[in-house]
């Protein structure tokens, strides 16, 4: 087997103990057949909070490499990519993910491969120890999470037979996120709970075993709150919000503003609040409330629900008095805007942040979201354009016929059909 030499890194052959430990196990399924992944937490380090973590990756030998990473997404992500040395031996490289771009070597990876690393009945197979994956730079893992999350990658292509730990790699084929419950893979004290894991075991025909994400056709409750919000969010910022905007334009009434603009706004800023609630229980739930999603997010919910229908009010009640617009109105008008375009580009964000390709995050939900959004805003610049352009022709004639007549122009801010402009 190849064993990489990293420097400050603590990388050495361990031997077999007699003490074997539980293991939770994962497969991708039918997109990536054949690779599976073990995990086995030591009972000292679920007591302790502190010490070694073991897991297995193990790959049918034409893949060209495949890897488990610990995180949420690339950003951050504590990543081992495994792929051939030789004919009968590996190479577990250890990486750190900054971004969406290849992985860099982690020259601080204490990890060690154990006995049962190698090539084997047409298998690679790695069995590691890591003794610093509960924090790394980047993120940190609770040997006691009920809801782990990791990642999958790999890519099919010819062997790449080479021992450099900073190999170039080419672009994954497929990838995916999925969660562990730890607790179920809490047990032993050994030195290698894979000694007595047959090699070439066949690959389990369901994707995980009870302490890992469900099989196929089923969904954690991680995937339907991420859809969910996803949805939810995207009908209101993306659909409601801009189309019940335009009401006030396009139903020029008195009655516009009370009865139909603010009552479907408040409908649709409640709709809002319930996707953001959804949103941010996942955040807390994988940790990762600090990230710029979330925190985007939470500025332009918190801000539409502050200020957008204070604003809107007092402008309504100004306009009662005088017939005019306000500058709570301007305010409300061009900042609702803004924050509808920070909504719009923190949607696409979340699709980012999220992963594209990971479960509930589909490719096409991405696509689809792009075109709707452009479709809208199309609609929504065209509507104001022509009714501003109307509403200037209006009122230059307006000043001609009151020049001729020699009365003074009054109430600028009322247009066609007595309406409000907020």
């Amino acid at each position: 087997m190849r064993i990489p030499n990293l420097g400050s890194a603590s990388v050495a052959l361990a031997f077999v103990s007699s003490a074997l430990g539980k293991t939770v196990q994962y497969s991708p399924g039918s997109q990536a057949a054949g690779i599976t992944y073990h995990v086995n937490i030591p009972s000292s380090t679920a007591s302790s909070k502190s010490g070694p973590i073991f897991f297995q990756i193990s790959a049918p030998d034409d893949i060209q490499w495949v890897a488990l990473g610990q995180g949420t997404g690339m950003e951050g992500a504590n990543v081992f990519m495994l792929y051939s040395a030789s004919a009968s031996n590996v190479t577990l490289s250890p990486r750190l993910a900054k971004g969406l771009y290849q992985p860099e070597v982690n020259p601080k990876s204490k990890i060690s491969l154990l006995d049962g690393t190698g090539i084997i009945n047409g298998k690679m197979v790695a069995n590691v120890r890591c003794d610093n994956c509960l924090s790394w730079e980047g993120g940190s893992m609770d040997p006691t999470d009920t809801m782990s999350s990791w990642l999958w990658a790999m890519k099919r292509g010819r062997s790449i037979k080479s021992s450099n730990v900073d190999e170039n790699l080419q672009r994954h084929d497929d990838k995916g996120l999925f969660y562990f419950d730890l607790t179920q893979a809490v047990g032993g004290n050994s030195d290698n709970p894979f000694s007595d894991m047959p090699s070439d075991a066949p690959s389990p025909s369901s994707t995980g075993s009870p302490g890992s994400a469900p099989a196929p056709g089923e969904k954690s409750t991680v995937e339907i709150r991420r859809i969910a919000h996803g949805l939810i969010m995207s009908i209101a910022i993306v659909v409601l919000f801009p189309l019940f905007a335009l009401t006030v334009r396009t139903i020029p009434s008195k009655r516009t503003v009370p009865f139909i603009h603010a009552p479907l706004q408040f409908i649709t800023l409640c709709l809002a609040i319930a996707g953001a609630g959804i949103g941010i229980s996942l955040a807390m739930d994988l940790k990762v409330i600090s990230g710029y999603h979330p925190i985007i997010g939470l500025v332009t919910i918190g801000s539409l629900l502050l200020f957008q229908p204070a604003l809107g009010l007092v402008q309504h009640i100004h306009f009662r008095r005088t017939g005019e617009t306000s500058s709570f109105g301007i305010i409300h008008r061009w900042g609702g805007r803004l924050l509808l375009v920070l909504g719009v580009i923190n949607g696409g964000l979340g699709f980012m942040f999220s992963g594209i390709g990971n479960p509930g995050v589909p490719k096409a939900g991405a696509i689809a979201y792009s075109v709707i959004a452009g479709v809208i805003g199309l609609i929504y610049a065209g509507i104001i354009a022509v009714k501003s352009m109307k509403s200037k022709i209006n009122d230059s004639a307006q000043v001609k016929l009151d020049s001729f007549n020699g009365s003074p122009r009054l109430n600028t801010s009322v247009g066609q059909g007595n309406g409000e402009r907020i």
